[in-house]
């Protein structure tokens, strides 16, 4: 038997067998259930949640807690910038809000979540561009960074949250305007997946079981909505399978390698089958 087939079939057995276990214990283990199949995530939805665990006043009772994980693990060139320390040392002051409208450069826009600290007669914004299904809006993220210059911060930073590989578009922003403001340590790109170390570390600081098992639907639908993870205990018996053994090792890589060309194997398969059905109708079909 090929190290490929036995690969194939352990796989296959260690599958079978965690699916039975979950049969068995499904009235226990409730697998498929998420609270958030029940909760809106559209990008407002997905705003709230976000704005509700950063702000230090949230029902969540966990003060400054998850907002301070935040700019460690999600933003942490801010603690670089001597500017920003004096907001750093007075977080649990920030105020957190839902669509603010930028009436600064007369834009009149709505940030999705922005993060205001006054500290004296200072203040310090961030801006977190929630993009998790729309395109950009054109000249979108140039108005925010010109909002938050016009609101005279002592610093400010801008965050664009996706879960594309790349930022924001020249439609949105011209890229010298955004390489300038890299330059400044004033932007992140953050993708959502990005956000689940932040998650689990609010996790192990978080007091209240409550908010968090909300902590662990969030970071199982981010999974499943963003990564397509729908079982992590499955992805990771099919990882400890793979690390097993030289020979598992070596047929892993061989596959992954092949995977590209049977994606496209796939699709054109599909094409082929589309073709045959619509052209039984009179009907013609260009892809």
């Amino acid at each position: 038997m090929s190290a490929f087939q036995t690969l194939i079939n352990e796989v296959s057995q260690k599958i079978h067998a965690l699916e039975t276990a979950q049969a068995l214990y499904s009235r226990q283990l409730s697998p498929d259930f998420n609270i958030f199949d029940y909760i809106n995530t559209d990008e407002l939805g997905l705003s709230r949640i976000l704005a509700f665990l950063l702000d230090p006043q949230g029902n969540h009772a966990q003060q400054e807690t998850f907002l301070k994980l935040f700019i460690e693990h999600c933003l942490p060139d801010m603690y670089e910038v001597s500017e920003r320390q004096i907001f750093l040392n007075n977080i649990e002051k920030t105020e957190v809000f839902l669509e603010e409208v930028t009436g600064k450069n007369n834009s009149l826009r709505r940030m999705d979540i922005y993060l205001r600290c006054m500290v004296g007669n200072d203040s310090y914004g961030i801006c977190i561009e929630n993009k998790p299904y729309a395109a950009d809006q054109f000249e979108q993220l140039k108005d925010y960074a010109e909002e938050l210059e016009k609101r005279r911060h002592k610093a400010w930073h801008l965050v664009y949250l996706n879960e594309a590989n790349e930022g924001p578009s020249e439609y949105s922003i011209d890229t010298s305007k955004l390489e300038a403001l890299k330059s400044k340590r004033q932007y992140s790109h953050l993708r959502f997946s990005d956000l689940i170390p932040w998650l689990k570390a609010c996790q192990i600081e978080c007091q209240n079981h409550s908010v968090n098992e909300f902590l662990t639907q969030l970071i199982k639908f981010i999974q499943k909505q963003f990564m397509g993870i729908k079982d992590m205990n499955e992805d990771n018996a099919v990882l400890e399978i793979m690390k097993q053994s030289e020979s598992n090792l070596d047929a892993s890589l061989k596959i992954y390698r092949n995977v590209q060309k049977m994606r496209i194997e796939l699709i054109q398969k599909l094409k082929n089958r589309f073709d045959i059905k619509v052209s039984g109708q009179g009907v013609y079909v260009r892809f």
